[in-house]
């Protein structure tokens, strides 16, 4: 025999709601994320967050790493 459940539409709606301020209460942390581009004089690394460009560093040839900063401390 085949059962079937009460669905309210009230509490899905209720449900969705609470999810979605959580969200907006508690957003995710920024993502930094960390590439790399090769040019002549070696690997330069980019710092991202999200779409915005937080600097590049790289490694000059006494090994010492250059950091240079952009729209950012």
């Amino acid at each position: 025999m085949i059962t079937q459940e009460t669905f309210d539409d009230q509490t899905l709606t209720q449900s969705e709601f609470d999810d979605y301020v959580d969200q907006i209460t508690d957003p995710a942390p920024p993502e930094i994320e960390i590439d790399s581009i090769t040019d002549d004089f070696g690997e330069l690394y980019r710092v991202w967050n999200g779409w915005q460009l937080l600097g590049t560093f790289y490694q000059n040839l006494e090994g010492k790493w250059v950091a240079q900063p952009c729209n950012s401390d």
